[in-house]
């Protein structure tokens, strides 16, 4: 092996130790920042707190917010573990005027909506990888395509409750932006940036610790992104439920939603969040 080529794996071997001493730098930055440290003394990533919704964080600005968070917000660990599924009636006023609502969703990230009115109806389904639509004037429900906005929307929107949960996923980044008041309400702003290219910025009431509204951006949403307000909370079984939801983009109303019974733990299974599968 001629000098030349020694040098050329010299060099690869430079540039590989540097990106892996960069990469170890910012990890090690990113577990001591005092304000947005989520990771306890002595522990070490694992798949185990991966998975967890609600693990144990370091006493930090933003761990103690997402305590309170999981505990006052949503019930704490124990009630969270023991909902499988949600299952919600109501109605919905969109451009094209007012629907009714069914939606069923079960974790980790299956989802079935749909609305109708007289005999016009469109129906949303997906497992968490594949997204099938049935329009109106669509006799039977098709793929959409893996790669449009659409797909991305749904599958992004079908994560269970919140993206607060679970924060060592992996490709997940969480931080803390201050206060400000929001709906007549002074709110903690946490921010979580995904990986597949989303920003959300959830509004946390500093009282009751429940979501006051959430925006979120990525690129097929444009430079404002889309904001979605939250309102009329009630306790089902003892998870706090939003019964009003309205969505809106560059300031003006898309949807209003308005829940009139939540149920959870319905019998689903994953074989009805599939093609053609009826309610």
């Amino acid at each position: 092996m001629r000098c030349s080529q020694y040098y050329y794996y010299y060099l690869l071997l430079l540039l590989l130790l540097s990106l892996g001493f960069f990469a170890a730098l910012q990890a090690e930055n990113q577990q001591y920042d005092p304000q947005n440290r989520l990771l306890p003394e002595n522990y070490e990533r694992s798949r185990v707190l991966s998975d967890s919704a609600m693990p144990e964080l370091y006493d930090s600005k933003l761990g103690k917010l997402l305590m309170r968070y999981y505990n006052e917000g949503l019930g704490g660990i124990e009630q969270w573990a023991q909902v499988k599924s949600i299952k919600m009636k109501g109605t919905i006023v969109t451009e094209d005027g007012q629907w009714d609502y069914e939606s069923i969703a079960k974790k980790p990230n299956m989802l079935k909506f749909r609305i109708f009115k007289y005999r016009e109806e469109l129906e949303i389904t997906t497992n968490g990888v594949q997204v099938w639509r049935k329009s109106p004037t669509q006799t039977e429900a098709v793929l959409v395509d893996p790669d449009s906005a659409l797909a991305k929307e749904i599958i992004h929107d079908s994560v269970f409750f919140s993206f607060l949960l679970f924060p060592f996923e992996s490709g997940k980044t969480i931080s803390y932006l201050g206060t400000e008041r929001e709906e007549g309400q002074l709110c903690h702003i946490i921010r979580v940036e995904l990986e597949e290219g989303f920003s959300l910025d959830y509004f946390i009431d500093v009282q009751s610790y429940k979501e006051i509204k959430v925006i979120q951006k990525n690129d097929d949403l444009g430079p404002k992104g889309s904001t979605i307000v939250f309102s009329d909370y009630r306790e089902v079984e003892g998870l706090q439920l939003p019964f009003k939801v309205t969505t809106l983009k560059g300031g003006q109303q898309l949807t209003h939603l308005q829940i009139d019974a939540a149920t959870l733990n319905v019998g689903v299974f994953k074989w009805m969040f599939n093609l053609g599968t009826e309610f």
